[in-house]
């Protein structure tokens, strides 16, 4: 019997510390947990009227969401708003098939047949599609995440200040009427491609991407395929690196952007820095004129497919300067060391040769293009010490811009018990002058809770918040492990018959990662005599203490590694006698940090 309770109680708790603010995310295409209860159809009718739901509030032309509904919305009358007032549309997971131009329950939003529609404040998930088609309408401060599209054939369509992200296309256009969009003030993260317009006719789109920040899509951030017209301007495109779409038939993978069958269309005032590649061509992409760009690390021009001669674009040819400015090239001055600014212009002397057809005449000296400002983050933790049923949880952290702490400022702490459908207010508390704050907390019982910290902002820094996804089940705990990375960490496990911590660890090659391995004093006596191997091969590593605790230390270069930790001298428990709460947490930041809490405690006889 007893051994039947400690097979139940081995693992008794898991925690995920996920960071999903409004500027870094990981990229990971899956879908978030789904609205439980069946999906309702609802229409706003051409007379005014809303069917299949009592969650939307009207006033005037103007519907208003007053709970999250799981469901499809099919609008019948022009010129209206439908305010989503921060609450939820979910559809029951992006699988599966939709249509275009078809009413479909797997489209979010349709608007076939109307337009001048505004769609403001809602959070679109879980959709094949989840808006389309898109007509002489106003997309603005909308969340649309986990659809294969997130927003479909836009056309006169204003796409303004939304968080677009894990999407499989962000926005998609795909025919000849898709022209005059504006895309402006957008973040498109962690989509496979952020934007895509294909297969236009050859009449100027006129489509305009500008002050948008692209970071850590997959394929493309901006993929033009067969189009021209477009004036991509003012953006940040950053990270864009192969790994999340893997279906792909043409181009390459990890664009900035990506040019195929394209023409015509013009680039500039770009921040354009560590992508797989900066800028891509395929056949049939000629005549687009690049000024003003930042390109800035890894390879900044390819061709897809290479020739034998990767220095030349296949006869592809390109203008890369405006006849008075180029672009701005990291590798300039290591490719040219004898080149010098001309006459105070900020100019070099040299040309920017790409190949004999593709020439920068005017290369820039110095990046001309502001980089993407510093990311807001909370970065939180929890601890329990002890952690009991009926014993309050601390939930603590910085918050931080730039690496500076923010002083003083206020965050607003709450909870959730459905999957964040809605929240629970625990208070607010005040960081100190160096960001940190703590806060106590009291479960109300056993259960899957989120823990959100949210902050504001303020004029200068954007605002941020965070989720931490808690499962409590009844445990006493006592003693303490805790893993700290700046990598990637996938399974953990603690060996109670061995006393061995075994996970891995990847993250972007040519960096350095860490690990930092606290161990209450209590469980393991001496530190020393601890073993520590990566892939198997025994490493060194550095240790400090705290009051409480032992800390071990120690890098590696980035790549995908195993770790093992042995705790060689620690306390002996008997296998049938351990309960442990197992808490594993990734931070995730533009490092990629992830922490590991594990908690052990013997059972009393």
């Amino acid at each position: 019997m007893r051994k039947a309770i400690a097979a139940v109680v081995f693992v008794l708790a898991l925690l995920f510390l996920i960071v999903v603010d409004a500027q870094a995310v990981e990229a990971a295409l899956a879908n978030p947990p789904f609205m439980e209860g069946p999906l309702d159809s609802i229409y706003i009718l051409s007379d005014g009227t809303v069917t299949g739901t009592s969650s939307i509030q009207i006033s005037g032309n103007t519907y208003t969401f007053t709970d999250n509904i799981k469901g499809y919305i099919v609008v019948q009358k022009d010129n209206v708003v439908i305010d989503g007032a921060g609450y939820t549309l979910s559809g029951e997971g992006s699988l599966g098939t939709g249509s275009l131009y078809a009413v479909e329950p797997t489209t979010g939003i349709n608007l076939l047949h109307t337009e001048g529609v505004t769609i403001q404040d809602l959070k679109i998930v879980n959709f094949v599609i989840g808006i389309t088609p898109t007509t002489n309408v106003a997309i603005t401060r909308n969340y649309i995440a986990y659809n294969q599209i997130g927003i479909a054939e836009p056309a006169n369509a204003a796409i303004t200040e939304n968080y677009i992200e894990y999407n499989d296309l962000g926005i998609s256009s795909g025919s000849s009427s898709n022209k005059n969009n504006k895309i402006t003030g957008n973040t498109i993260a962690n989509n496979n491609n952020g934007i895509k317009i294909m297969l236009i006719s050859s009449d100027a789109t006129n489509n305009v991407i500008s002050g948008n920040n692209f970071t850590r899509n997959g394929f493309a951030a901006i993929n033009l395929m067969g189009c021209s017209g477009v004036t991509i301007s003012d953006n940040t495109i950053t990270a864009t690196v192969p790994g999340i779409g893997s279906n792909i038939t043409a181009g390459p993978m990890g664009a900035g952007i990506s040019f195929i069958h394209a023409h015509d269309n013009r680039i500039f005032g770009n921040y354009i820095a560590d992508n797989n590649y900066g800028v891509s061509f395929s056949s049939g992409s000629n005549n687009n004129i690049f000024y003003s760009n930042d390109f800035i690390n890894r390879e900044q021009v390819a061709v897809i497919p290479k020739s034998e001669d990767t220095s030349k674009l296949d006869g592809l040819v390109e203008t890369w300067d405006n006849g008075a400015v180029g672009n701005y090239w990291s590798d300039y001055l290591t490719k040219y060391p004898n080149a010098a600014e001309v006459d105070g212009s900020g100019i070099g002397d040299t040309p920017y040769t790409i190949d004999p057809q593709n020439v920068d005449h005017y290369p820039l000296m110095a990046p001309v293009n502001a980089p993407p400002p510093p990311e807001a983050s909370i970065n939180p933790y929890l601890s329990a010490r002890p952690s009991l049923i009926g014993s309050q949880i601390t939930i603590e952290g910085t918050l931080s811009y730039g690496g500076t702490g923010v002083s003083f400022a206020a965050l607003q702490i709450s909870y959730s018990v459905d999957s964040g459908t809605s929240w629970n207010e625990i208070g607010m508390v005040n960081t100190d002058v160096n960001g940190d704050y703590s806060a106590t907390w009291l479960p109300p019982d056993v259960g899957t809770y989120q823990i959100r910290v949210s902050w504001e902002g303020n004029a200068t820094i954007p605002k941020t918040f965070t989720v931490v996804y808690l499962l409590v089940v009844a445990s006493q705990t006592n003693d303490l492990i805790s893993v700290g990375s700046n990598s990637t960490i996938t399974l953990f496990n603690f060996n109670a018959d061995t006393q061995e911590i075994t996970f891995n660890v990847s993250g972007p090659s040519e960096t350095t990662g860490y690990v930092k391995i606290y161990i209450s004093k209590t469980l393991f006596q001496n530190v020393t005599e601890a073993a520590v191997y990566l892939d198997g091969e025994q490493i060194n590593y550095t240790t400090s203490s705290t009051d409480e605790s032992w800390i071990l230390y120690f890098v590696y270069s980035h790549s995908t590694h195993n770790v093992a930790v042995k705790l060689a001298n620690a306390v002996p428990e008997s296998p049938s006698s351990v309960e442990v709460w197992l808490a594993t947490a990734t931070i995730v930041t533009c490092a990629a940090s992830a922490g590991f809490l594990l908690y052990l405690k013997k059972r009393k006889h």
